[in-house]
């Protein structure tokens, strides 16, 4: 039955060596399938700060394109307007050279053609700012789709920031774990003991018990040996035979001699044996008070790490304070740019007043000739500066669109640092949770060697009081010889009787030792399997509480953190921890 149950206790620990490298072999899994997501998500970087540099490229290009087709288009318009004018004023001017009869007809002739003239000249500036008003309404279409391409980019790289910093937030609720794990071991094997001071007490009143009972089998003992003495006085006749069982009883009791000594060697050895354990207790106490600093070291660290990643969450915000401030700016040009409309709106109305004005009548005509002047006075500097405010906009769009290169630059370098440094984080959790992991299996280790050892010592002591009953029995037999030595010294009639007797006295007396040992050693069985289920139940009990207060631990610990980050914020990915709680209890679990 033992070799069985040993036998079963090595398959169970084979599967236990299985689970745990199949557990080894999921993390493994899981941290190849994260490097391989953090890759991916460089590689989306790479490839949306590509995108970026060729959108804008694309709206610089076109945005260069359309101010240089506006410039010549403009060009070509003031040119136009220049020639125009000098027409117009060329035949005023031979007018007034020329002699004064027929003036009246020449007069109409040429009022004629200035009417013509100033008819044509508005509808065509009217095509001229109809043309402007549809390429500005162009260039807006460009700007809003760039500021959309950027407000799009934002997004992606918000989103991206939210998900690097959820990962941050898996690994810190990871640490905490780790924590809680160590808290539980502690406060279960803190139970163990307490449970185990109680069984000692028992076990002890038990020991207690037994003494009691063997003291009173010696007393039994000890009148048995007083009637066989009077017994071996009464029987002197069989003395002859009684000599030859005595020889064999005494080669008998130098063998229990012999195996009371290898007995004797083994107890010592063991309470050598649980010495070093003792010690190497004292040594696992020590293990686990740096433990307990190593903790505190990492609580620490924790709050460190919470501090830096509140300061990044304030730069963020700082970010988009400067962002939505360059929005605003966009908009107050978007504002003047419609004033300047408005400008060229109130000027093509005055040219239509001007063309109403002019079909009242030739009397009006020197005042419209001045107004003329003025208007073409007005619209030259209408043009320089629409040419300004178009230069104006030119190096504000270029400042803008240098500026977005900086931020996308510095968000890139930025995003790259977090991921370094999340990756260092993933890191050092993982071999945090390696040594932890390796503590938890020494100090498993190191219980179960001490309960095997409290078990040896409650062993131990039912084969001293088997001892003491050995001794009893040579001591008896000591007494024996003696008298069967003075018997053969003084021979009788009475030895036959008295020899007899004593043989079939010392006989009895054997079989009921005899007895007495078997129920002993069956008592010692029993009392050795009680304490291997009992073992056995108490490490299932320890390893199922062990579970409930990780688990009320890490419920509490998520209540915590959910109510007191952002929501964006939330841990959404619990599959990690639950992997690395149910690795932990195949590990304890016996």
């Amino acid at each position: 039955e033992r070799a069985a149950w040993e036998m079963e206790r090595q398959r169970e620990r084979v599967a236990r060596q299985e689970e745990g490298a199949m557990a080894v072999r999921a993390l493994a899994l899981d941290l190849e399938s994260e490097r391989q997501a953090t890759r991916g998500l460089r590689e989306e970087v790479e490839e949306l700060r590509t995108q970026a540099r060729q959108l804008q490229a694309e709206r610089l290009s076109a945005v260069c394109a359309v101010e240089q087709s506006c410039r010549h288009e403009r060009q070509e318009a003031l040119q136009a307007l220049r020639a125009h004018l000098q027409a117009v004023r060329s035949p005023a001017r031979t007018d007034a050279r020329l002699p004064r009869p027929g003036r009246h007809a020449s007069n109409r002739g040429r009022n004629s053609l200035l009417l013509s003239s100033l008819r044509t000249r508005p509808q065509e500036k009217e095509r001229e700012v109809e043309m402007l008003t549809a390429k500005g309404a162009a260039l807006e279409q460009e700007l809003l789709a760039a500021q959309a391409a950027r407000k799009r980019l934002q997004k992606e790289v918000q989103a991206e920031k939210h998900r690097l910093l959820r990962g941050l937030q898996e690994t810190i609720a990871k640490q905490q774990w780790a924590q809680d794990e160590l808290q539980a071991a502690e406060q279960s094997k803190r139970q163990a003991e307490r449970e185990w001071g109680g069984e000692k007490l028992q076990l002890e009143k038990r020991i207690h018990a037994r003494d009691s009972e063997l003291h009173r089998a010696e007393k039994e003992l000890r009148a048995l040996s007083a009637e066989a003495s009077a017994k071996e006085k009464a029987g002197d006749e069989e003395r002859q035979r009684l000599v030859a069982e005595l020889q064999e009883a005494q080669v008998k009791n130098q063998r229990l001699e012999k195996r009371l000594n290898d007995k004797v060697l083994g107890a010592q050895r063991m309470e050598e044996e649980l010495n070093e354990r003792d010690r190497e207790c004292q040594k696992t106490m020590a293990d686990l008070q740096a433990s307990g600093l190593e903790m505190q070291r990492m609580q620490k660290d924790l709050r460190e790490r919470d501090t830096e990643r509140q300061r990044i969450e304030m730069e963020l915000h700082q970010k988009e304070i400067a962002l939505l401030r360059q929005e605003k700016e966009l908009r107050q040009r978007d504002i003047e740019k419609q004033t300047w409309e408005e400008s060229l709106h109130s000027a093509q109305q005055e040219v239509q007043r001007l063309r109403q004005e002019l079909k009242n009548g030739e009397s009006e005509r020197l005042r419209l000739q001045v107004e003329l002047r003025e208007g073409e006075t007005e619209s030259q500097r209408l043009g320089a500066e629409l040419r300004a405010l178009s230069s104006e906009f030119a190096d504000r769009q270029s400042e803008m669109s240098e500026q977005a290169e900086r931020q996308d630059q510095s968000l890139a370098t930025e995003l790259a640092s977090e991921i370094e440094k999340i990756q260092e984080l993933i890191e050092s959790t993982e071999k945090e949770l390696n040594e932890v992991r390796e503590r938890l299996e020494r100090e498993k280790a190191a219980a179960v060697e001490e309960v095997k050892e409290r078990l040896i010592q409650i062993s131990i002591r039912p084969c001293h009081f088997r001892d003491f009953e050995l001794k009893t029995l040579s001591k008896n037999r000591s007494q024996r010889r003696a008298a069967h030595s003075q018997n053969l010294q003084h021979p009788g009639p009475a030895s036959a009787a008295r020899s007899e007797l004593a043989r079939r006295s010392t006989k009895n007396e054997v079989r009921q030792l005899r007895e007495q040992m078997r129920e002993k050693d069956s008592e010692l069985r029993s009392v050795q399997r009680g304490m291997r289920q009992w073992k056995e139940s108490t490490a299932g009990k320890l390893a199922r509480k062990f579970q409930e207060e990780l688990h009320a631990e890490l419920l509490r610990y998520t209540r915590e953190h959910s109510s007191g980050a952002r929501a964006t914020f939330r841990v959404e990915r619990r599959s990690v921890c639950l992997f690395a709680f149910q690795d932990v209890k195949r590990n304890v679990v016996p």
